[in-house]
């Protein structure tokens, strides 16, 4: 089911399913070299050390509903959608007033 986070919470089924995913995703990750090189590379760059995949684990195992939603409502704002575009657009014209969440 296609759900918009801002206007509408997760149900716990979603989430659930969202997390296993995630989880899995992570671990299957683990065994690839070249994989687990980049996503320590880019915790190194981002964050300033490691973080453990048990970590990461346990933190998407207590990410709540209410969490997803004040992410939704902090970052995903008509306000803050760009848009790039290359070539020829045959006269293609973005409506703004149609990007409003609100």
């Amino acid at each position: 089911m296609k759900r918009e986070a801002v206007r509408e919470d997760v149900t716990n089924e979603e989430l659930r399913i969202v997390k296993e995913q995630a989880i899995a995703s992570i671990l299957l990750g683990l065994e690839s070299s070249s994989a687990r090189a980049s996503t320590l590379a880019r915790q190194e760059i981002v964050h300033g050390r490691r973080i453990s995949p048990d970590e990461v684990v346990e933190k998407i195992r207590s990410t709540t509903p209410d969490d997803l939603r004040e992410v939704a409502r902090t970052y995903f704002r008509s306000e803050a959608v760009s848009l790039g575009a290359l070539g020829n657009l045959n006269g293609f014209k973005v409506d703004r007033t149609r990007l409003s969440l609100s």
